[in-house]
């Protein structure tokens, strides 16, 4: 499936198939597990998909890929094969694929991904510490040993920050990949809409300069009927199809109009405020980045950006050998 591009947004694309990984899972204890749904990815009102695809591109034959990034989430641990850019652009994804904790992971089908001795960086990252050490126990003797990746100050990064060791990973990473994609001189607000929805400034000289953190569409939906006594369950993933209209004729409408509308709002408005911000310090128009599950459904209405697959896993993939050499000396 191809992603379709719309009148002032570029196109990253790839395919993206359906498959299934039944070999041996994960040791996550079974409150945890969740089941796998398999599905086709579903589009937003421009065309874009939203990934609730629980596995990706799947190869059959071996692909061109030197590194193997695996970012283990709260909910999923998700196995990306990149190939290093030789213009020096960020790498291409050429395979991947996320599963459920408890959910069988075909190994020997992702060890088929790569040629012999091709592989060149294998790095684990991700946001749960307990789930990122849980797929190192795990990790199957038919991949080369992973690097451990935990520690942000060896990323190529400058960070002003309060407190810099607090940043999340993805935030940073955003960070490292707009450094390669941006112009000289030009600031960067990066836009990771998933779960949580994060909002950042990189500004003219490369430096992180922090941002906003606010609710995901989907977390908006959980807490509105989880926190409540009587308000229903929105499906998220039905209402995106289309923009819902603005005026709700019933509360599950309603819901869906506030949910649709108020995250595209939040986003819009917070874009806004930070180009005018680096008005101050710069004459460049800011690159603006956006990436994550939900992030097709906010790029129409976000004039000039640029929506790209798993940006912060492709900023790891950039840097991979730089930061093995480094943890490895």
């Amino acid at each position: 499936m191809s992603f379709p591009e719309f009148e002032g947004h570029h196109r990253y694309n790839r395919e993206t198939l359906v498959g299934e990984l039944p070999v041996e899972s994960l040791r996550i204890p079974k409150a945890t597990t969740i089941p796998v749904q398999m599905e086709s990815p579903k589009q937003g009102r421009s065309g874009h998909p939203i990934n609730t695809v629980e596995s990706m591109p799947l190869k059959e034959t071996i692909v061109s890929a030197d590194c193997l990034v695996v970012d283990a989430g709260h909910t999923r641990v998700k196995f990306v094969a990149c190939q290093r850019n030789e213009s020096g652009g960020l790498p291409e994804i050429v395979a991947s694929c996320a599963v459920l904790y408890g959910t069988p992971i075909d190994w020997t089908r992702i060890a088929g991904w790569f040629s012999l001795n091709a592989l060149k960086s294998v790095l684990v990252m991700g946001t749960d510490s307990q789930r990122v050490q849980q797929v190192v126990a795990d990790w199957s003797p038919l991949l080369p040993a992973p690097t451990l990746f935990t520690d942000k100050k060896r990323l190529p990064l400058k960070v002003d920050v309060d407190f810099p060791e607090r940043v999340g990973i993805d935030r940073l990473l955003n960070a490292v990949a707009a450094n390669i994609l941006r112009a000289p001189d030009q600031p960067t607000i990066t836009v990771g809409a998933g779960t949580a929805v994060t909002v950042d400034l990189i500004d003219a000289t490369g430096t992180f300069r922090g941002g906003a953190i606010l609710p995901g569409i989907l977390l908006g939906a959980k807490s509105l009927h989880t926190e409540t006594t009587t308000l229903p369950h929105v499906n998220v993933w039905e209402l995106l199809k289309q923009a819902p209209s603005v005026i709700g004729k019933n509360t599950d409408a309603a819901i869906a109009s506030g949910l649709y509308w108020g995250h595209l709002g939040a986003i819009r408005e917070l874009v806004t405020r930070l180009r005018e911000h680096v008005k101050n310090d710069s004459s460049v128009e800011p690159l603006l980045l956006l990436t994550g599950g939900a992030a097709g459904i906010v790029a129409p209405d976000l004039t000039g950006s640029q929506l790209i697959d798993e940006l912060p896993i492709r900023g790891l993939a950039a840097v991979a050998e730089q930061v093995v050499e480094q943890i490895k000396s």
